[in-house]
């Protein structure tokens, strides 16, 4: 997921809880697809992943 606290963005592994900071949304966006993320729709709610919880649950 990504949130927005007190002016800042954070990307967060809803998997593994692993948390990036950026600046802007769009940065945010811009990591997530230089590093492999993967954004998928579990249970009615998305979610995003990080690559190496991708290769963990085989995705």
């Amino acid at each position: 997921m990504i949130e927005k606290i007190h002016g800042k963005h954070y990307l967060i592994c809803d998997c593994c809880g692993d948390e990036f900071e950026f600046d802007s949304y769009d940065k945010a966006i811009q990591f997530k697809r230089e590093n492999d993320w993967k954004s998928r729709k579990y249970n009615g709610e998305w979610e995003d992943i990080c690559d190496y919880c991708m290769e963990e649950i085989g995705e």
